[in-house]
């Protein structure tokens, strides 16, 4: 996985395993709400976040609220659960030279915006600038992220800013995790001015993210001098379009505060929907459509539907079985 930086600490076997699939076939999940399936059926599952006209997460619907269309075919929403799924975080900071005021209201929020994690959650801690490096590997003990994050304070910030070749090889780190457990959300949250230098292979991020089943979602602090110095670092070289294709979510704010916990929120309660895995050719591009129904629209008017809008098919039986 080139671009990263291990801690010698971390044993390299561990990063080394390849992920079967971010597409799973259901085993029993966490959470009171998760639905199960029968054996033998073969299951995708697709995170979805509502935003109603307030730009305020939506989250009282039901299945029959939503319409999901997988290769140009509606689907049977069979199932839906909200929130209960366990989360596997990567918190990936900006740490070039733009960003080293936004970093230190960071660490005086990040209290507050780890409380809306769950049991079970794992954070990893992940800086880049010209290059990304693991300050933390993924841990539930959310004290060693806080210390992850006041370590982070104490690194050099400046180089530049690769913010997508940064998300790359955060989509490697949980490709080479392995397989995700129990239909684990994965969720890449990017902290940066989201002044990027463009990469020139963002198709092949974005296949990497899809294949890791990870959404990415941007927590943008505006920096308007940069951005005045900063002539060859564009929004061309962010985020957007990542956020866009996985079904994150972005917030543009100053109010590190109130903007850090709520992403976090935002991110720990979504919906997952789970549908039956069509047919199709190994390795073949899969194109999502999640849409609110009729019912879902006339509940609220306006609403904005962000889901992940692709996959690619893998060999059934990497997608593991289903439990009773």
């Amino acid at each position: 996985m080139a671009g990263f930086n291990f801690p010698i600490r971390t044993p390299f076997s561990l990063w080394a395993k390849l992920v079967c699939s971010g597409l799973l076939l259901l085993g029993p999940l966490h959470g009171q709400n998760v639905p199960t399936f029968r054996t033998g059926v073969f299951i995708v599952h697709v995170d979805v976040e509502v935003l109603g006209q307030d730009n305020r997460p939506i989250m009282d619907l039901d299945k029959d609220d939503f319409r999901v269309f997988d290769g140009g075919r509606e689907q049977v929403v069979t199932a839906l659960s909200r929130g209960e799924q366990p989360l596997d975080l990567i918190l990936l900071f900006d740490t070039s030279g733009s960003m080293r005021r936004q970093l230190q209201k960071v660490w005086r929020v990040a209290d507050l915006a780890l409380r809306e994690l769950h049991p079970g959650d794992r954070v990893a801690v992940v800086v880049f600038n010209s290059q990304s490096q693991i300050i933390s590997p993924f841990t539930s003990e959310l004290d060693a992220v806080q210390q992850a994050i006041r370590e982070m304070l104490s690194l050099g910030f400046g180089g530049r800013t690769k913010i997508q070749a940064a998300v790359r090889d955060a989509a490697n780190y949980f490709g080479a995790s392995g397989p995700s457990d129990n239909a684990q959300r994965r969720a890449i949250l990017v902290v940066s001015d989201d002044l990027g230098i463009p990469d020139r292979h963002k198709n092949a991020i974005l296949s990497a993210l899809w294949e890791a089943d990870c959404l990415v979602s941007g927590l943008i602090t505006p920096n308007r001098a940069a951005l005045k110095e900063r002539l060859h670092a564009t929004r061309s070289g962010g985020v957007e379009d990542f956020v866009e294709q996985t079904g994150g979510d972005m917030i543009r704010s100053d109010d590190l505060s109130t903007s850090f916990p709520e992403m976090m929120r935002r991110i720990r309660n979504r919906y997952t929907l789970y549908y039956k895995l069509p047919d199709g050719k190994v390795g073949e591009l899969q194109k999502i459509d999640v849409q609110l129904s009729p019912r879902g629209c006339e509940r609220y008017p306006g609403a904005h539907v962000l889901s992940r809008r692709g996959y690619r098919l893998r060999p059934r039986d990497q997608y593991g079985f289903a439990s009773h």
